[in-house]
C-alpha cells in the first residue's frame, strides 16, 4: 500500500511531515515524490508569485526538530532539478538564480505561467 502524505498547517509556515506507514524519515532519505509533494503543497497554499523557503519543506519532512538540517542537501539538489526541468524557479534577492551557485539563502517559488 502507499505512503498516505498528510499536511496538517499548524499555523502560517509551521508544517510538519507524516508518512501514513513509513515510520518517519528516521534512516531513510526522502523520496523525491515526497520532496516534489511538500514543495508543490507549500506553494499551493502562497498567492501567485510568492517564495518559500527550502528549509520550510525540511522541517515539514522532519518529525524531530534537530533533524531538518541534514535534511537541506537533498531539498537543494531536488529544488535544481525540478527547476532543470523548468517546473521551479529557484530565486535569490528575487531574481532567478543557479541553485547550484548560488551562496546564501535561496527561496523557491513556481514559474510565471
Amino acid at each position: 500500500m502507499k505512503d498516505l502524505i498528510i499536511l496538517l498547517q499548524v499555523t502560517r509556515s509551521d508544517y510538519r511531515f507524516y508518512p501514513g506507514e513509513a515510520g518517519g524519515i528516521e534512516g531513510r532519505m526522502s523520496s523525491t515524490s515526497e520532496i516534489d509533494q511538500l514543495i508543490f503543497g507549500l506553494l499551493s497554499n502562497r498567492a501567485a508569485g510568492k517564495t518559500i523557503c527550502p528549509s520550510e519543506v525540511a522541517r515539514a519532512m522532519s518529525k524531530v526538530e534537530a533533524e531538518w538540517r541534514a535534511l537541506m542537501d537533498p531539498v537543494r539538489q531536488r529544488a535544481n532539478e525540478l527547476a532543470d526541468e523548468g517546473r521551479l524557479q529557484v530565486t535569490q534577492h528575487g531574481e532567478v538564480v543557479d541553485g547550484r551557485r548560488a551562496r546564501g539563502p535561496i527561496r523557491l517559488r513556481l514559474p510565471p505561467d
